[in-house]
């Protein structure tokens, strides 16, 4: 995906070249990620992708009402998509909700009579059990 957006990413060992070049490589890996992110949500580039931002979304609803309604999800759940689709977000909302969630945090979601809904989000209590400040991570 970055390399669509950013074609001179596209050869192997390029994007860690220019990491390791910049004065802030997680500042410029975000820089990368939202440009890249925000460019596939937008819609204008639908044909260069093998699934457009809409379908993976669909999906990953698809998935997630499925597991939900007692049937087996197929493939994977991005969290991320499930959260933006449960609190009703706009796709700006959802991509600026990416940077505020840790790496490997627990999201509950309650299926209720008035559908689902978030019962916590982002919660990293099994790290913090650890004592290990450093395992807390947002990326």
């Amino acid at each position: 995906m970055l390399a669509r957006c950013w074609p001179d990413l596209s050869e192997p060992g390029t994007l860690k070249t220019v990491l390791a070049t910049a004065e802030n490589p997680q500042r410029k890996f975000q820089e990368l990620f939202l440009a890249t992110v925000e460019r596939w949500i937008s819609g204008r580039y639908d044909s260069d992708y093998a699934e457009t931002w809409g379908s993976f979304r669909s999906r990953c609803v698809t998935g997630l009402e499925a597991a939900f309604n007692g049937g087996e999800p197929s493939g994977e759940l991005s969290i991320f998509t499930i959260c933006h689709h449960v609190l009703g977000l706009s796709d700006a909302k959802a991509v600026a909700m990416n940077w505020s969630i840790l790496n490997t945090s627990l999201t509950v979601l309650f299926n209720g009579r008035r559908g689902l809904r978030l019962a916590s989000f982002n919660t990293v209590a099994h790290l913090e059990a650890s004592g290990d400040a450093g395992l807390i991570a947002y990326r």
